[in-house]
């Protein structure tokens, strides 16, 4: 069973970037090449921005708009057969990509007849979500080099200043200023405060329409990474969060940089 599921990991994991695009303009998802990464419709959900990334070095979709959620290839399949009132199990959505794609699979070891559903439920998150299958997804963040924030200078940012997040909050989360870009830099770092991303939020009117946040992209390099892994602030608040034994978590960007006033500030 372990070898079956690790066969389906591979299918994802060897698609190439030119692939997912040939799949996404054929899901009707208006793709645009990067270098390594795609932006498309979000035909997740059956919206019309293109808030939807692909990353190739992570093989994973994120929908930055209605979905706000990460997920792989064959999660978007169900989710935009389900736009289209048809209902796709893992077991389909993985037939779908091996058909696309015209893909040589050997049977001997596996089975493709789904009245044999005992072996996909084990895959199907949908039809049999246990926690213990949540808790074997385990995901390798890359990390990056800091010294690239050392040379970008640290203004004050007069909206966020307004809405009650101090200069000292943000000097302490490393949020500093790119204009080459135009942008707010705002780093992420794992709870042992390694630089695992970097996000922007950017300040030209016209490029709002595509999505306020995105990965930033310093000196020619994209630092993206899988957001929904890892809680944004932790290594500055998780001395304070045992000691009080309480954790407030938002979902929205600015209100996650508030958690640190919570946290960070009580000592």
């Amino acid at each position: 069973m372990n070898n079956l599921k690790e066969w389906s990991e591979n299918i994802k994991n060897n698609l190439t970037i030119e692939q997912i695009k040939d799949l996404l303009y054929a899901l009707g998802g208006d793709p645009q090449l990067k270098e390594n990464y795609i932006i498309s419709r979000t035909i997740c959900h059956g919206g019309h921005q293109h808030k939807l990334f692909y990353y190739d070095n992570t093989k994973l979709f994120r929908c930055y708009t209605e979905c706000a959620d990460t997920f792989d290839i064959y999660d978007l399949i169900i989710k935009n057969k389900k736009n289209e009132g048809i209902d796709f199990t893992l077991y389909k959505a993985i037939q779908f990509v091996i058909t696309f794609f015209n893909l040589t699979i050997s049977t001997e070891k596996f089975s493709f007849d789904e009245e044999d559903i005992s072996d996909w439920q084990i895959l199907n998150k949908y039809e049999q979500n246990s926690s213990q299958e949540k808790q074997e997804k385990i995901i390798e963040f890359k990390f990056y080099d800091n010294k690239i924030l050392k040379y970008l200078p640290k203004p004050k940012i007069p909206m966020w200043l307004r809405e009650g997040i101090s200069q000292e909050v943000m000097n302490n989360c490393g949020i500093a200023f790119d204009p080459v870009s135009w942008g707010i830099v705002i780093p992420h770092y794992n709870i042992d405060g390694k630089l695992i991303g970097i996000r922007e939020r950017t300040l030209i009117k016209e490029e709002e329409e595509s999505g306020k946040y995105k990965p930033a992209i310093l000196n020619y390099q994209m630092y993206n990474h899988p957001l929904g892994f890892n809680l944004y602030n932790l290594n500055n608040s998780k001395d304070n969060i045992r000691k009080i034994k309480k954790a407030i978590v938002f979902e929205r960007r600015k209100k996650l940089t508030s958690l640190s006033i919570i946290f960070w500030s009580r000592k």
